[in-house]
């Protein structure tokens, strides 16, 4: 799978690729991960999705994230990758830390 092909997927559930790396010893990633990207919304299109979804509508606590589980579960699983998440408890993945390694993200001055 090409990453133009993962980014028509993901542009589709209004999703986009905000960039990835190939992790090396020491970045925290999952033994045996080769490649790790990192999602974000495709905005303007992501929230009016999203405030549709059964998740933000059902009342119960912690929609985006029961919205991540289910629509980038979803996905990981279709392209036969592991989903990695910033919630649910210790141990804490170094999410930001990835992000900064992609070089494409960029920490503010007041991070």
């Amino acid at each position: 799978m090409t990453l133009d092909e993962i980014e028509a997927r993901a542009a589709t559930l209004h999703l986009r690729v905000l960039g990835g790396f190939h992790p090396e010893s020491g970045d925290g990633a999952p033994e045996g991960c080769r490649t790790l990207l990192l999602l974000g919304p495709d905005e303007p299109a992501f929230w009016p999705a999203f405030s549709e979804s059964p998740e933000y509508a059902d009342g119960f606590t912690d929609p985006m994230a029961r919205w991540s589980r289910r629509v980038v579960g979803g996905l990981a699983a279709a392209l036969d990758a592991e989903p990695l998440f910033p919630f649910g408890g210790a141990p804490f993945l170094p999410f930001y830390t990835w992000a900064l390694k992609t070089g494409r993200i960029h920490a503010s001055p007041i991070r």
